[in-house]
């Protein structure tokens, strides 16, 4: 379904409803949960191993491209 609503918003798709406010929960979700990690490490050292590193980097990278996805076609997403 998020695939859906990106696609949606780069205009391959028709139109979902509540789009733009898709996209930028969407993006919230993904980047928190890229940055969970960071306070995670910080007070529990002994919970961070290479699996949360490597997803949480993989997944706040899917949040910066929805992030700059979403800022690029927002003129669109208001029409």
């Amino acid at each position: 379904m998020w695939a859906a609503y990106a696609f949606s918003g780069a205009g391959t798709l028709p139109r979902l409803p509540l789009l733009r406010t898709g996209l930028v929960t969407i993006t919230a979700i993904y980047l928190l949960r890229g940055l969970i990690l960071v306070p995670l490490h910080l007070g529990w050292p002994q919970h961070t191993d290479s699996f949360a590193i490597w997803s949480s980097l993989t997944v706040f990278l899917y949040g910066t491209a929805y992030a700059i996805g979403t800022t690029k076609a927002w003129h669109y997403l208001t029409v």
